[in-house]
């Protein structure tokens, strides 16, 4: 899954804007119910409107308005079952108040729930047309209350609540409220997954090869395809650039552990206009039922640099190899390459008792390919690949590569030229570091694990400059599933 993310420089500041915003919008919506069940109380003689300012409370009155048992408050408390009963409740106030029992049910529904309870408290009517009110007498001296009068006219003391005579049977009542509770969870749950979870549904569009300048994209064509079935090695870690007035751009330099012994980022920008750089690693084997895997340990890697030189730069091939000779003291031979498509490669090959270095010219071209194995365990492998030199499509004949670089823009908008590409993997970014990094803080360790998540299997950054010189950047994040990637993307969204 691949998200682009771009963050913010205060992150506490937005987290504390939106506590803030929570805030207010919660008190406002405290005194809006509060306001409309003490109006309820009142017109339906349901004694205790002040209530309606208490929490749990104002879930009491409103069991009591609706003339139900005190005890429902309980129920109100726990999750998914209080939405039926919300619905029952408040369809019951509905019949209080004389209007349909539908109205009420109103409560249940996210947004319409906000109209319902005011709707009741200023046009429902205080005695609800066909009902009846249930004769009371005084709990203290037996006289009977005279109609809905809240006190005893002889003693004095609180009349018992108004009880309506005549009702909708709750069996009935209580079908109405599962509907309207089924309704609810139905909106409630497709707004959340269009909201939260629509990404977890990404399926990944057809990818193209960026539009690209041909000096760097013949680079990518050059490169050797691995011809080991069993446990090839795949393309890593790129750096790619160019510059048409020659010279390296500045932004991303290759790392110098991937140029050999006595080459250095300078003397290769004052040779060539475009370079690109490429880890191959190996591939682990791909069990049942997973996605095949780049090996991140860096005893096999090989750096393979492509580099389109100046016209003006004669000689460069000879130029490099004898610098990497006199900085290695290594033997030097000659090498020839014939590949499949027709070309012929000529150069050396400098060998010690530690690296191995091809240096190949393209003949008829201006491509030169550099070939270094930094360890012995390395050197076979290093061989295989000077000898597979421009036998395929290069980088764009694996996936890996194509799922990497293919994500920036097909078509650059109008006068932006693509300059620089840069691939990084989960462990050039550091992730074995925070991976292998354990604290006696148990909080500490809780974020470490935290940060693990946020880490992407590949960062893809293309770098592009427009006609006025000025630089654009677009960043792209590869994680390993959709719900990784929709988690960082939420968490960055909402700090």
């Amino acid at each position: 899954m691949l998200i682009a993310l771009a963050l913010q420089s205060n992150p506490l500041s937005s987290i504390l804007k939106l506590v803030i915003i929570l805030l207010v919008v919660s008190f406002v919506l405290y005194l809006y119910f509060g306001f409309a069940l003490m109006l309820l109380a009142r017109k339906t003689e349901t004694p205790g409107a002040g209530l309606a300012w208490l929490p749990i409370g104002n879930l009491f009155l409103m069991c009591k308005i609706a003339r139900r048992p005190g005890w429902w408050t309980l129920l109100l408390l726990i999750p998914v079952l209080n939405l039926f009963f919300i619905a029952l409740i408040w369809m019951s106030i509905a019949e209080v108040c004389g209007r349909p029992a539908w109205i009420g049910g109103l409560a249940a529904v996210p947004v319409l729930g906000l109209i319902a309870p005011l709707y009741l408290a200023l046009l429902g009517r205080s005695t609800a047309p066909g009902l009846t009110v249930v004769s009371r007498a005084c709990k203290s001296c037996g006289l009977p209350i005279v109609g809905a009068e809240n006190f005893c006219r002889h003693c004095g003391q609180t009349a018992p609540t108004i009880a309506l005579g005549r009702r909708t049977p709750l069996g009935k009542m209580a079908l109405m409220s599962a509907g309207w509770t089924l309704f609810s969870v139905i909106l409630i749950g497709g707004f959340g997954w269009f909201l939260f979870f629509r990404g977890l549904a990404y399926t990944p569009p057809e990818r193209r090869p960026p539009e690209m300048p041909p000096r760097l994209a013949g680079t990518m064509t050059e490169f050797p395809v691995d011809t080991n079935s069993s446990t090839p090695l795949v393309p890593d870690d790129v750096v790619a650039q160019s510059e048409a007035s020659g010279g390296l751009p500045p932004k991303e330099q290759v790392p110098q552990e991937r140029l050999p012994p006595g080459l250095t980022r300078d003397t290769l920008s004052k040779r060539t206009s475009s370079l690109t750089s490429v880890t191959y690693k190996k591939r682990k084997p791909k069990k049942e039922d997973e996605t095949p895997a780049i090996e991140t340990a860096t005893g096999e890697q090989v750096y393979v640099c492509v580099l389109r030189v100046l016209p003006e730069a004669t000689n460069t091939g000879q130029e490099l190899a004898d610098l990497i000779a006199s900085a290695t003291s290594g033997a030097r031979s000659t090498i020839r390459v014939q590949s499949p498509n027709g070309g012929v490669y000529v150069g050396s090959k400098i060998k010690t008792a530690q690296i191995s270095v091809y240096v190949l010219e393209k003949q008829g071209a201006d491509v030169l390919t550099l070939v270094y194995a930094p360890t012995p365990e390395a050197e076979d492998e290093a061989a295989r690949l000077a000898g597979n030199v421009g036998n395929g499509e290069g980088l764009n004949d694996y996936p890996e590569f194509r799922e990497s670089v293919w994500v920036l823009p097909q078509a650059a908008p109008g006068g932006l030229v693509l300059q620089e590409i840069t691939t990084r993997s989960r462990a050039e970014m550091g992730a074995g570091e925070i991976e292998s990094a354990r604290t006696d803080d148990p909080d500490a360790q809780r974020w470490l694990e935290y940060i693990k998540q946020l880490i992407p299997e590949r960062a893809i950054s293309g770098r592009y400059r427009d006609a006025s010189r000025r630089e654009w950047e677009v960043v792209v994040y590869d994680y390993a599933s959709t719900r990784k990637a929709w988690n960082t993307w939420f968490f960055v969204s909402w700090t």
